[in-house]
C-alpha cells in the first residue's frame, strides 16, 4: 500500500459518518444531481446537491503514480464524500483485487485509530471477474456512540477511482455513493 493513499484515507474517515449497510456488487442507482464538477484533464462528476461543492485538495506522486485528492463538502463544512484519482490503469483481476483490498483495510484501520467502534461490514468480493464499478459498505459506532454509516467504491477505467460517502442517514450516503455513475472520463 502507498503511503500517500494510506495517510489520505486514513485521515479522511475521520470525517466520515454515512449509512452502509454489508452489501458489495450492487447497481448503483441513478442518481439526481443538480450540478456537474469538472476536474480538467480528468474526469467530471456531479454535485449531489445545490449545498455541496467539490474541491481539489492536492496532488501527490509516490512510486511513479500521480494521485488527485478531492472532497465533496456540503454547505456546513461537513465532508460528504472522499475522491482519490490514482492515474494508473488496474487492466487486471489481480491489480484490481490489490486495489480493493488496500481501500477497504485502509479505510478499516482509519475507522479504528480514530475511535470508531463496533465496525460490521463485508469487504468486497474479490472473485473474478472483478467489474469497473464495485462499491462496499461499513457501519458502527463513532468515537461519541453515534451511528456512523460509510460507503466506499472504487472504478476502474482510464484512472483508478476510490470513493466514501458520508451520510446522516443510509439513504442519503446511497445517495452520494450513486454519484460514482455520474463519473465521466476525460
Amino acid at each position: 500500500m502507498r503511503v500517500w493513499l494510506s495517510v489520505a484515507l486514513a485521515g479522511s474517515v475521520a470525517m466520515l459518518h454515512a449509512a452502509c449497510e454489508p452489501q458489495n456488487r450492487q447497481a448503483i442507482s441513478t442518481p439526481e444531481q443538480v450540478g456537474e464538477f469538472q476536474a480538467p484533464g480528468l474526469f467530471s462528476i456531479g454535485l449531489p446537491s445545490k449545498d455541496c461543492e467539490w474541491r481539489s485538495l492536492k496532488t501527490d506522486e509516490s512510486g511513479g503514480i500521480k494521485a488527485h485528492f478531492f472532497t465533496c463538502l456540503s454547505a456546513d463544512e461537513t465532508v460528504k464524500i472522499v475522491l482519490i484519482v490514482e492515474e494508473r490503469k488496474a487492466e487486471d483481476d489481480k491489480t484490481r483485487r490489490a486495489a480493493l483490498a488496500a481501500y477497504w483495510n485502509t479505510l478499516v484501520q482509519g475507522l479504528k485509530d480514530k475511535g470508531y467502534r463496533e465496525l460490521k461490514g463485508k469487504q468486497p468480493l474479490l472473485d473474478s471477474p472483478i467489474p469497473d464499478h464495485v462499491l462496499f459498505s461499513l457501519q458502527g459506532k463513532t468515537p461519541d456512540g453515534e451511528p456512523a454509516h460509510i460507503r466506499g467504491g472504487a472504478v476502474f477505467g482510464k484512472r483508478v477511482y476510490s470513493l466514501q460517502a458520508i451520510g446522516n442517514t443510509a439513504d442519503e450516503a446511497d445517495r452520494l455513493i450513486a454519484m460514482a455513475k455520474t463519473l465521466k472520463e476525460r
